[in-house]
């Protein structure tokens, strides 16, 4: 393959840097030593896309450089609308040449998806094992990334294309990524195991969603004095990138907290449970026997509406239990977790309220209520659309109704974890 690319001409000339940070020799020895580690500079990247045939084409939101005036108003009208989701931001002195980025870490990549080429601007690779201690190795890579984004801010860099020489600023907007990688990067010791939970926040009762709870009255507050969320020593790199490094920069990404290993599995695998051996939507049987019908009619479902899912089964496997006193956890794939969702959506509108069994009716008017709301949510943002309102950010209070309702029934649903905290924070603070 690497013969091919290169006599084929598919290479890209983008200037790889290295960068010596320490890094573990190898998983069997487990010593650290200091090594060149391959790095590509977003500097690196901002140059090769200025170039024959590009124009920035890729920077500047479809447009290229000889549309100057065009790519002042587009990114003035950016930064204009910015200033409605974030307030407090540090706002460029020149946006209409300043050029928004965010950093997005991940702790790797599904098996046999797609390459990590097309979906972002790859900085650097480092395989787990190859992790030094203490997260020196993520550390290394940032300080050198951070010098880059720096220079990018204050100096701005220079290009050419059709015959127009014009500087542009870059400016990190924030940081996103699976827990793991936030935790590394920011030297955060706020954890879900840890003392505090929340790097946002640090109330004692986090799992309250209710409209009079702490965090949906106040949710950048704190209730106790158990320090700042940060590590104790050396700060972390990513501290110091202009124009600050501020907790504001660490967002909360809503894939992973929600579809990728989230709690809206946690959501829909209960829903599924709840619907098909309590409600018995599905006709009466054993509880194994309900969920494969539940799956049938899942699969028709797949099919009538052109769908694929990873989802072989509705097992106990799948859903993580071995009987019903255990609360479910997860079901199929992140990019299952929108299907399951609508699947549900459309179980819900079929059933009738008289036919639930009267303990249970109360569950399944918070769930119709909720699943709406879920669906609402999820519709704005996919559509685009920036603004929510109280009612479309309603699925954060109906969960944990649905785990209290729950549990007064004595049904093992609706577990409440940490990530339904990160998913308030989300719909409420963004």
């Amino acid at each position: 393959m690497y013969r091919w690319v290169q006599r084929n001409n598919k290479t890209l000339p983008v200037e790889i840097h290295k960068v010596p940070i320490p890094v573990r020799s190898s998983a069997r020895r487990k010593t650290d030593q200091g090594r060149p580690w391959p790095v590509i500079y977003l500097s690196s990247w901002f140059k090769v896309a200025f170039q024959e045939p590009y124009g920035g084409f890729f920077f500047l939101a479809g447009q290229r450089l000889t549309e100057l005036d065009e790519v002042k108003k587009t990114l003035s009208r950016f930064w204009s609308r910015y200033r409605g989701v974030e307030p407090n931001f540090v706002f460029p002195e020149r946006p209409d040449l300043t050029i928004p980025f965010y950093v997005h870490g991940d702790e790797g990549r599904g098996y046999c998806k797609r390459h990590t080429f097309t979906t972002r601007l790859l900085y650097s690779l480092i395989p787990r094992e190859r992790y030094a201690a203490e997260g020196a190795s993520t550390q290394g890579l940032m300080a050198a990334f951070v010098a880059d984004a720096n220079e990018l801010y204050h100096h701005g860099v220079e290009v050419t294309f059709g015959g127009i020489c014009q500087r542009f600023y870059l400016q990190c907007l924030g940081t996103k990524g699976d827990w793991p990688f936030l935790r590394s990067a920011w030297k955060l010791w706020a954890g879900f195991s840890s003392k505090r939970l929340c790097h946002k926040c640090d109330f004692e009762d986090w799992h309250d969603f209710t409209t009079t709870g702490p965090l949906r009255t106040n949710p950048g507050a704190n209730s106790r004095s158990v320090g700042d969320p940060f590590h104790r020593g050396p700060l972390a790199a990513l501290r110091g990138l202009a124009p600050s490094g501020s907790t504001e920069k660490i967002k909360i990404d809503l894939a992973h907290t929600w579809s990728i290993a989230g709690c809206g599995k946690d959501y829909l695998a209960s829903g599924l449970v709840f619907i098909a051996v309590h409600c018995r939507h599905f006709g009466a049987g054993a509880w194994e026997l309900l969920l494969d019908r539940a799956f049938e009619d899942f699969s028709r479902w797949c099919v009538s509406n052109k769908k694929v899912s990873s989802i072989k089964e509705f097992s106990k496997e799948e859903l993580k239990i071995t009987s019903l006193q255990q609360y479910p956890r997860g079901l199929g794939k992140g990019s299952d977790a929108a299907l399951v969702s609508k699947w549900i959506a459309t179980v819900l509108e079929g059933m009738d309220e008289n036919q639930v069994p009267e303990e249970y009716q109360n569950i399944f008017k918070v769930l119709k209520w909720g699943h709406a709301s879920v669906s609402q949510f999820f519709k704005i943002i996919y559509c685009g659309k920036i603004w929510l309102t109280a009612h479309e950010g309603e699925q954060a209070e109906c969960y944990g109704a649905l785990a209290r309702l729950s549990w007064e029934a004595g049904l093992a649903l609706w577990y409440i974890r940490p990530k339904c905290h990160m998913l308030a924070h989300v719909v409420l603070s963004g």
